[in-house]
């Protein structure tokens, strides 16, 4: 916990990580000694460091990489390279030559390289928490589908997709048993207690931004279900604009504005292609993704279906950038990747 008020930033965070390496080093080198009953005489005990979890912004801040050493341009990395570079950069006195080593390596000094037992690559991990919830299922849902209104809000004249799914959470009756209830109408869809509820707006303003725990129902309950039906109702009239480009007849030259008194004939490029609001294999992939996601998250994980998640995910990730191109993919998606291996 730093002092406020504002965040620190670049290397001012530093300065509290050497009090701790600090005590790391005294407790891995020389321990403690713990007085128990099984051991009233004492007994030593060493400590080590065996990881460091968190999300991607405080591993920045934790200078143990950057932002820019994680771009494809920049060789993979190893901890013996890694802590190399930082105390090149540790020894560096001039705020210019700073900024040339981070230019070039993208890393920073952190006082976690003078731990020499401790990787500094393999031992750090993006929580799942962060990753998987609020990056990359955030993406598909806020910056995919609702940034771009893919997903459209209703109107006065017609319904649209938001709309159904605001109907649908409105039907999700919870109840205190699993068994079915006499009370419940035809109408309502029942689901237990623990599964929680999305705000009833969800998508629109008025529906707020979503938890951790809202984006887990909504990507493993309730856009499974509701996502297909959406799909299979509004998917030939998201098309419709890119039909009616590829049918209509296109000129080649136009007459070009007047420009200080002179017209010019220029010819006309080619208009973009218009891309569809929905795609038809997106309900597909979003299965992928969930079930990946329902194996990784569960409280309880067989070992025997980590794979099965692991090749699920990487269809998800090929398919996403199928659909949506390279441009699309951001950093979290490939940590993700790792999942079976740390687990």
């Amino acid at each position: 916990m730093t002092p406020g008020p504002t965040e620190p930033s670049g290397s001012q965070p530093q300065h509290y990580m050497k009090l701790i390496v600090d005590d790391l080093l005294n407790l891995y080198e020389n321990g403690v000694v713990y007085h128990t009953p099984a051991f009233p005489q004492g007994c030593l005990v060493h400590v080590a460091l065996l990881s460091i979890i968190c999300n991607h912004p405080a591993m920045c801040k934790a200078s143990i990489f950057s932002d820019e050493s994680l771009h494809n341009e920049f060789p993979p990395q190893t901890s013996e390279g890694h802590q190399e570079k930082c105390y090149e950069d540790c020894h560096i006195r001039t705020d210019q030559d700073h900024d040339a080593c981070f230019k070039k390596h993208g890393v920073r000094w952190t006082g976690l390289a003078r731990l020499t037992y401790f990787n500094l690559v393999r031992c750090m991990i993006i929580d799942p928490m962060h990753n998987l919830f609020l990056s990359i299922v955030k993406t598909l849902w806020y910056n995919k589908w609702i940034q771009t209104s893919a997903l459209h809000k209703s109107t006065d004249k017609s319904a649209q997709e938001l709309n159904i799914i605001h109907k649908f959470l409105a039907t999700m009756h919870i109840c205190l048993v699993l068994v079915s209830s006499p009370s419940l109408t035809q109408n309502q869809f029942e689901v237990p207690l623990w599964v929680g509820q999305l705000p009833s707006h969800v998508g629109e303003p008025a529906g707020g931004s979503l938890t951790v725990d809202e984006y887990k129902l909504a990507v493993t309950y309730t856009w499974p279900i509701v996502i297909t039906i959406v799909w299979d109702m509004y998917l030939e009239a998201s098309t419709k604009k890119l039909d009616e480009w590829r049918t209509q007849s296109r000129p080649a030259h136009v007459h070009a504005q007047t420009f200080k008194k002179r017209k010019v004939d220029t010819e006309l490029k080619p208009p973009k292609e218009p891309r569809p609001r929905l795609h038809a294999d997106e309900p597909v992939n979003l299965l992928h993704l969930s079930t990946a996601l329902e194996i990784f998250c569960e409280s309880s994980i067989s070992k025997d279906l980590l794979p099965r998640a692991s090749t699920l995910f990487q269809d998800f990730l090929f398919e996403y950038r199928r659909l949506d191109g390279a441009k699309a993919m951001k950093p979290n998606f490939h940590w993700a990747v790792h999942l079976e291996e740390q687990i």
